[in-house]
């Protein structure tokens, strides 16, 4: 499976033109991030519609609230990734 990313160093402003290009050449582009969500809509943003963009991020920690939780753990990672790259998101 061949996938790709795009690490941005700053968030503001948002590093639009580094993830249209990205999203320039793939089928879907799934969005990692270690939160509820908020940077989803800058990126749907940035790629215009010209790919699905997939949340496969979320928090996740161990029964403490403190831990790295399940969802943080690569098997975990790597099956949303083949669900995105599978074909089964909506456009």
């Amino acid at each position: 499976m061949k996938v790709g990313w795009v690490r941005p160093i700053s968030l503001w402003p948002f590093p639009s033109e580094a993830v249209a290009e990205a999203a320039g050449c793939v089928r879907a582009l799934a969005v990692f991030e270690q939160n509820a969500g908020q940077m989803i809509d800058d990126v749907r943003l940035a790629v215009l519609g010209t790919v699905p963009v997939v949340p496969i991020g979320g928090i996740s920690h161990d029964h403490s609230g403190f831990g790295v939780g399940p969802a943080l753990e690569p098997a975990s990672i790597i099956a949303r990734i083949t669900e995105v790259y599978g074909g089964r998101v909506a456009a």
